[in-house]
């Protein structure tokens, strides 16, 4: 029995509230369909996938009965997702309601004389998320012979910052997270100047965007991501409110449309608790501030020349929520600096960081976005071997791998890090072959 809360309360199309009493019952019917289907069951719980057979369906009960909401994935012979359930789990309250035990529950109590509607649009509530939500991501593959050509023509390879042009598989796992922890995205969009890794499966719903469908010939090539980054609202078919994603950046655990985006569609910056502006601006006066700390500061001076006001503080290491129009508007009223920054074609110290960091503040003043009053960035930057412990990440919402001081070229690092992802996110996409 579905209690349908969450689709009375959230119009949430990917779960089921199930009453506690009737978890036996459901697991020995996915179990058993999956047998008779040559498939197999997975059960995500916080930090990890657990796949369960038929033959220890105790065991598929006792750990889902630990929790209050789970996924359950069905896999096919191939290895590939084909189901992705949310349960949650409610117990009996007074008469015939029933009470929320998850604290993310659109509501904390229910009452099964009013079921949810069969049919017709779901009610509109604060949780409720009803218009389309895409993803984006820039991607660039340094060991590509034809982007080698190209950069050969500007610049040594010799003397760029391999840890931002070097990949290895992490946009494999986060498409991954995707599909397994964010099933609502509707269409995945991945920019680069790059073909594609060997592995990759274009879609209907992931597609594949060179820079020349979206990017101005007299910029290209680009190799600046500050500049690329200026491009995104321009992709073909893609839905007014979205997801900009490094492809270091991955959802760890089951992610809501809400996390990004207000019902009445503004969407949601993540902010660092404690800023860093302050302190780059020092460092860029003694000239020792790196780029991208560089155009974090030209954008905090620019807002405070424009707008009035100095932020200090920048987005978190977690996707992005973007909106086209919000972009467009951002482009019109800082027109010279868009231009400015597009004909950069590698990163520099007079860039202005746009997309990452003016677009937040800057709509968050235009009354466009809201700030997340709630810490959810789970970033891993140094130290690699204590820090990639799956024990530590349990409850990490996000998480970002983010690659520095040679650490894309370290095999110690790699091998570390592919251990992690492959345990965390073991199901294949529907973006491999």
């Amino acid at each position: 029995m579905d209690i349908g809360a969450s689709r009375y309360a959230a119009g949430d199309a990917h779960g089921f509230d199930i009453p506690r009493p009737r978890l036996a019952a459901l697991l020995a019917a996915v179990l058993a369909a999956c047998q008779a289907g040559h498939k197999t069951c997975h059960l995500s719980l916080p930090g990890r996938i657990v796949p369960i057979s038929s033959s220890d369906g105790s065991k598929a009960l006792r750990l889902a009965d630990e929790q209050a909401t789970f996924r359950l994935f069905v896999v096919d012979a191939a290895g590939s997702l084909v189901e992705n359930v949310a349960i949650r789990l409610w117990r009996k309250g007074r008469g015939s309601s029933w009470v929320a035990l998850s604290d993310h529950a659109p509501v904390a109590r229910v009452r099964t004389a009013h079921p949810a509607p069969a049919s017709g649009a779901p009610t509109l509530t604060d949780t409720s998320i009803t218009f389309p939500i895409d993803a984006v991501y820039t991607w660039v593959d340094a060991t590509d012979p034809g982007w080698r050509k190209q950069l050969a023509a500007y610049r040594d390879i010799g003397s760029l910052d391999l840890d931002r042009f070097t990949q290895s598989d992490e946009l494999r796992y986060s498409l991954r997270s995707l599909d397994l922890f964010a099933p609502w995205v509707r269409r995945i969009h991945i920019l680069s100047n790059c073909r594609p890794p060997a592995w990759f499966e274009p879609s209907e719903r992931v597609r594949w965007v060179d820079h020349r469908e979206v990017i101005d010939p007299t910029f290209l090539p680009l190799f600046n991501s500050e500049a690329i980054e200026t491009f995104l609202h321009r992709i073909p078919d893609l839905s007014e409110h979205f997801l900009y994603l490094n492809d270091d950046f991955f959802i760890w655990n089951d992610a809501v449309p809400s996390a990004f985006f207000t019902f009445e569609g503004k969407s949601i910056a993540h902010l660092v608790p404690r800023g860093g502006v302050i302190y780059w601006m020092q460092s860029s006066e003694a000239g020792v501030a790196e780029d991208w700390q560089s155009a974090r500061v030209n954008g905090a001076r620019l807002l405070q020349a424009r707008c009035g006001f100095l932020p200090t503080r920048q987005h978190e290491h977690v996707p992005y929520a973007l909106s086209r129009s919000v972009i467009e508007e951002l482009e019109r009223e800082f027109a010279g600096e868009f231009e400015a920054v597009r004909r950069s074609r590698f990163r520099d110290a007079a860039d202005v960081s746009l997309i990452p960091f003016v677009y937040h503040h800057w709509a968050v003043q235009q009354g466009r976005a809201v700030v997340s009053i709630s810490a959810h960035r789970r970033s891993l930057e140094a130290d690699f071997e204590r820090a990639l412990d799956p024990a530590d990440l349990v409850q990490a919402e996000f998480l970002c791998i983010n690659d520095r001081e040679g650490s894309a070229t370290d095999a110690r690092v790699r091998g570390s890090k592919e251990r992690l992802l492959a345990a965390r996110l073991p199901i294949r996409s529907g973006a491999e072959r």
